[in-house]
């Protein structure tokens, strides 16, 4: 993984642009406002990309307006801009009691036009920022967002962004899609969930299925295993997708005006949430295997990001073959990993052999030989079983 950064200001401000290994990045330019760079990934057109942190300041931030028409000039090939503009471009992107200059909206809107971007279409909830106050005074505008020229959103037909939710920040963090992914995950092989062991029927299900088989020891392993996988599937479902189903919940209350209802409802979605976070704590955890932490740390993104970075150096998602081609699909891929290791273990011919086997020197004498290469009899080996 590589990383560039600009340093804070003060007791705030700061920005990074990180990228994976694989990705090839040219940094351009940088300062408190931007980092612009070239980036080239594994199998995709190259392209400008900025990350764009506008003024908090009004008053100056025309002055970021100015730094983005500077690095429009300089531009050729597709370019894709994202980031906190501080601004918004129409009226339905604010919510609040106070008043917000339409000139603000107006100057925002023209540098983009001047630039040649438009605004790349999203999923999710509208607003990215919240002051995340109680009654009249709750304010909500959607300050990020990810712009491109027509050559980005030529060569990227499918590119889509993602509102993601998040119940710590102020911001919602901005995901996108470049192309749709093509990577087929493999099935999964049975693991015992240790966070069952907190849901209700665990121990239940594990002592029906046992004293329901009458077989051998691996056959009831296999029925506990069967009925572990059913009972997960009715009872306890897929956590991540229950915590986007209640995240959209939570989407549904924040949009609503306040009450005490909404606050009561607000307040089970998040207690709900609490324990499902929790029990996905420990899903990454059992992954990490890391022993000595302990549960309610609210580490989950340490554990997270650990099991994962495990996983991605198992993963190979790319492979360069004899011919010094990269090969992304999954078949592509297995067969040049078929190919190296059918040529690595096939003969090419027995050529004076001789030359090894005379330096080798014998262990055995010629009787062991001879006896170690008879046939067993089948008294020889009931005797020894016997």
């Amino acid at each position: 993984m590589g990383c560039f950064n600009v340093g804070r200001e003060g007791r705030a401000g700061g920005l990074a642009l990180l990228w994976q290994h694989g990705v090839e990045v040219s940094i351009l330019s940088s300062s408190p406002g931007h980092i612009e760079a070239i980036l080239k990934g594994v199998d995709m057109e190259t392209f400008r990309f900025t990350g764009f942190y506008g003024n908090p300041e009004m008053r100056l931030r025309r002055h970021s307006w100015d730094l983005l028409r500077r690095i429009a000039g300089t531009v050729q090939g597709p370019w894709l801009v994202g980031g906190d503009f501080n601004e918004i471009l129409e009226a339905h992107e604010y919510f609040g009691c106070r008043f917000r200059p339409m000139s603000q909206m107006r100057a925002f809107r023209e540098a983009l036009e001047e630039c040649g971007l438009t605004t790349i279409w999203f999923q999710g909830y509208k607003f990215t920022w919240s002051n995340r106050w109680q009654g009249d005074g709750n304010v909500k505008l959607r300050l990020d967002r990810m712009v491109a020229n027509g050559d980005f959103v030529r060569t990227f037909l499918e590119v889509t962004t993602h509102h993601l939710n998040s119940m710590v920040f102020d911001h919602l963090p901005l995901l996108s899609y470049l192309r749709p992914s093509t990577w087929v995950r493999k099935h999964k092989r049975f693991l015992f969930e240790e966070m069952w062991t907190t849901v209700e029927g665990c121990q239940d299900v594990i002592t029906h299925a046992w004293e329901s088989e009458t077989g051998t020891v691996v056959e009831k392993l296999k029925a506990c295993q069967g009925s572990l996988r059913t009972w997960n599937n009715d009872h306890v479902g897929r956590i991540p997708t229950k915590l986007r189903s209640l995240q959209r919940k939570l989407d549904v209350t924040q949009r609503r005006s306040f009450s005490l209802v909404v606050e009561f409802q607000h307040r089970d979605i998040c207690r709900e949430m609490d324990v499902l976070l929790e029990r996905e704590e420990m899903l990454w955890r059992q992954r990490l295997r890391v022993s000595w932490m302990k549960y309610g740390d609210k580490n989950t993104r340490f554990f997270h990001e650990h099991a994962k970075m495990r996983g991605r150096r198992n993963l190979i998602t790319t492979i360069v073959d004899d011919q010094g081609i990269w090969r992304t699909s999954t078949e592509s891929i297995g067969s040049v990993f078929c190919g190296y290791f059918q040529g690595l273990f096939a003969s090419n011919g027995l050529h004076d052999a001789g030359a090894v086997t005379e330096v080798v020197k014998p262990i055995l004498t010629p009787s062991q030989n001879l006896r170690l290469n008879q046939f067993f009899l089948r008294e020889e080996i009931e005797t020894s079983l016997g």
